[in-house]
């Protein structure tokens, strides 16, 4: 388990070193906010225990930085003992407070508090990703219809993963080109409905190689640098593509994460189920009305007198 620990003075930062050190904890150490906030964003830690008051910013405006783009656990330590500024510290976003000096045991409790809670909150993100899988997976074993089953698919993507925007493109089998059945979420940027659309070079690698396509770059918004993921999953049956699930992620300081990959592949998976499913049904009344036909021309070959009758009906 790695925790940052952010603190103006080194002694301090020291000691939380030596005593986390022996409960097999790696410690990352900040001295700042500004520094806080970039080695949430770089190393990933499982923790972060933050003085209230910084040099630069007082911890509960990094508390509310953090906040914006992490749910990572974060206790507070102060000298301050004033309700006031526990109630500051909790609105700003931190998990618990803990006034110095304090004692270690104190402290571990406190961490094992902010780990339990973490917990709780990873398993009820999970659960709401399994309970929209299973709403998508049951409307599509009742038979919701192909476009409006489609439509469920791209608007729980943008909302569970969450996602920027993103869109479903079927093949036409005829022209072997795509067309667009649904798309959602924040596409007001001009280069984003222009992926999703699948106006893009390497678009074509997810036709050829039949493998999902993740492309990531740096965008900067309002002069602040975000990272954004730009994926393709294609829609695969009997080993041919029948469709795409574009995806755009956009994010202050991290890429798509494996989870939500993982999450993208089930979706696909019943959208390329769903897909087949409505080709084989439409095969299978085309194959029906050619039976029919036929046995209708096979009755008015009889009759000249009656031809086109029963065509006609």
């Amino acid at each position: 388990m790695r925790i940052l620990v952010v603190d103006d003075e080194k002694a301090i930062r020291r000691y939380l070193r030596v005593a986390l050190s022996a409960q097999d904890i790696t410690v990352v150490e900040a001295s700042n906010g500004e520094e806080a906030i970039r080695a949430v964003a770089v190393d990933r830690p499982d923790m972060v225990i933050l003085d209230l008051g910084l040099p630069d910013m007082e911890g509960t405006e990094v508390t509310r930085r953090i906040r914006e783009w992490s749910a990572v656990p974060i206790i507070i330590l102060s000298v301050r003992e004033q309700e006031s500024d526990k109630i500051a510290a909790l609105d700003s976003g931190a998990d618990d407070y803990l006034t110095k000096p304090f004692k270690l045991e104190n402290l571990k409790a406190t961490i094992q508090r902010g780990l339990e809670s973490q917990a709780i909150k990873r398993e009820n993100v999970a659960l709401r990703s399994q309970l929209e899988l299973m709403k998508v997976a049951r409307e599509y074993a009742q038979g919701m219809k192909l476009r409006p089953l489609l439509e469920l698919v791209v608007n729980s993507a943008v909302q569970v993963l969450p996602a920027q925007a993103a869109s479903i493109l079927l093949r036409n089998r005829k022209t072997d080109s795509f067309y667009l059945v649904n798309m959602a979420g924040d596409t007001a940027e001009e280069a984003i409905p222009k992926f999703l659309l699948g106006d893009n070079e390497k678009f074509r690698e997810v036709l050829n190689n039949r493998r999902p396509l993740t492309g990531q770059q740096e965008i900067d918004i309002e002069g602040k640098t975000f990272k954004r993921s730009l994926l393709s999953y294609p829609l695969i049956s009997h080993g041919e593509v029948i469709g795409l699930l574009n995806l755009v992620y956009t994010d202050r300081y991290s890429f798509i994460s494996p989870g939500q990959k993982r999450m993208l592949s089930l979706l696909v998976s019943t959208a390329a189920s769903a897909v087949e499913a409505n080709f084989l049904n439409r095969d299978l009344r085309k194959s029906y009305f050619q039976t029919i036909k036929a046995l209708a021309n096979a009755i008015e070959a009889r009759d000249r007198y009656t031809a086109g009758h029963t065509d006609r009906v």
